[in-house]
């Protein structure tokens, strides 16, 4: 049996996204370790450090498990808009970003990998509120076709250059960096799809990332 080698430019992205993993993941598992140093320096303050530690290590699982999605092997098996919408609640539960999603039909089906298309968009959003706001998305039904539509709404809302340029695949494997390698991702996904997801800012302080993909 003959093994397809792996080309530099898969390592590449692989450890830009690692990098970017690990950068997300680093601040709330740091802030548990916080918040037991807390208890056990301060017993006095107990209540305010089991807090910490609860609330961060809370946000630390909702990476993991977003990522585990929106990355991983176990996103192709997302076959419903709820399952993507539950992680990216549990994802914006708390922070500078709310998260409004559209109520979706329990008929709605989506392709294989197509889960992690609208994760990754969501994220771009994500990355395009520098200052928080809001991210409304909505998977909608239309006819053999399915339509990803994510907002992102707030001050000076907008998806940073380089990120827009690795979206579009103008910036070679070798060019991108931790922050700009999920937007690299997320545009080969809807090319796997047959679409072609850009930027386009609706209106002053909006962003709008749509994806019409074929339907399952």
């Amino acid at each position: 049996m003959t093994t397809q080698p792996v080309s530099v430019n898969e390592f590449t992205v692989a450890d830009f996204l690692a990098s970017r993993l690990c950068h997300d993941l680093v601040g709330p598992i740091s802030a548990v370790a916080n918040g037991l140093e807390l208890l056990s320096e301060s017993p006095q303050m107990e209540e305010e450090a089991v807090s910490l530690a609860r609330r961060s290590a809370a946000r630390a699982t909702a990476l993991v498990q977003y990522f585990r999605l929106a990355f991983g092997n176990a996103g192709n098996q997302i076959v419903r808009p709820q399952e993507a919408q539950a992680a990216a609640q549990g994802l914006f539960q708390d922070g500078r970003v709310k998260l409004d999603w559209s109520t979706t039909p329990e008929t709605l089906a989506l392709p294989a990998g197509a889960g992690k298309l609208l994760l990754n968009m969501i994220l771009l959003a994500a990355d395009a509120l520098p200052r928080g706001g809001r991210i409304q998305a909505q998977t909608v039904g239309e006819g053999s076709a399915i339509r990803f539509s994510v907002r992102a709404i707030g001050t000076d809302a907008k998806l940073s250059d380089d990120e827009a340029t690795a979206l579009a695949a103008v910036t070679p494997p070798g060019d991108l960096t931790p922050r700009t390698v999920q937007a690299y991702l997320a545009g080969r996904l809807a090319v796997r799809f047959g679409a072609n997801l850009k930027p386009q800012a609706s209106a002053p302080g909006e962003v709008l990332f749509e994806a019409r993909i074929a339907a399952a």
